[in-house]
């Protein structure tokens, strides 16, 4: 999984590096209260953080995310200039799919994260194989040989 807090430089500029910190601090307190054994926590910079859940299957993970979402929704930070709301986008990977290959695996996460983003934040989207090769073959996309003919 690979989390990503909305609108997290907005709530900086608007309510200083102070409350955002407090968003940062509160929102890994609140995700590492619901850790199961052998996961695994971590901030990558900024606003994104990852949690591997090497024991779920992508189904139960959808889930938890999904649970862990609709807790960060509920939050607010009190700062002195008033409760900021938190938000979270979440994209989901597994091994199952993708491979154990890190960089695949974040990756696929990393798409889904963004598509979650794209669509309206505040949600949770599983990373799926036909938007990668659709990507792949965007990018691999040949010119025609000299004097082909192209149909169109």
């Amino acid at each position: 999984m690979i989390f990503d807090l909305d609108r997290f430089k907005s709530m900086n500029d608007t309510h200083g590096h102070l409350a955002g910190d407090a968003v940062l601090v509160r929102f890994s307190a609140r995700v590492s209260s619901w850790l199961e054994e052998g996961m695994l926590f971590c901030r990558f910079g900024g606003e994104e953080f990852a949690l591997f859940a090497p024991r779920h299957d992508i189904d139960r993970a959808e889930v938890f995310a999904e649970l862990l979402r609709r807790e960060v929704a509920a939050m607010s930070v009190p700062t002195e200039g008033g409760d900021i709301g938190i938000s979270v986008s979440i994209g989901l990977a597994d091994v199952a799919t993708y491979g154990r290959d890190f960089d695949r695996l974040h990756s696929a996460a990393d798409r889904a994260l963004y598509a979650a983003k794209e669509t309206g934040r505040n949600r949770v989207l599983r990373a799926t194989p036909s938007a990668g090769l659709a990507d792949v073959a965007g990018r691999m996309r040949m010119p025609a040989p000299a004097g082909a003919a192209i149909a169109g």
